[in-house]
């Protein structure tokens, strides 16, 4: 049985990254990193079942919108808790909002 919980955090800001490695490290959390979307759904593949993801919104080749609905595309990952995080306020899509758990503002 796994004891220690398991983030993945999706995010092309290195500073971002670095500060939830920082807190959720030090919290006692696990966590594995990923540069953007793409990058985001590669790494799933290849980890153990993460506890929770956090994704950022805005980012390069692939943005979060698209990141969840690959991530809920999988039967493994459907009820994975998501918490997203942007930099501008903004509406949801009514459509992504049922994906996502949380939305943090930066």
């Amino acid at each position: 049985m796994r004891v220690t919980k398991i983030v993945l955090t999706v995010d092309d800001s290195r500073t971002m990254r670095d500060m939830l490695m920082l807190a959720l490290g030090d919290a006692g959390f696990t966590v594995v990193q990923a540069v953007d979307g793409v990058h985001g759904l590669e790494v799933l593949d290849s980890m153990d079942q993460p506890d929770v993801i956090i994704t950022d919104i805005n980012m390069p080749r692939m943005d979060g919108f698209g990141f969840i609905e690959g991530v809920r595309a999988s039967d493994r990952y459907r009820t994975t808790p998501i918490l997203r995080s942007e930099e501008h306020t903004s509406e949801p899509s009514h459509t992504v909002i049922s994906y996502a758990v949380f939305c943090l503002k930066k």
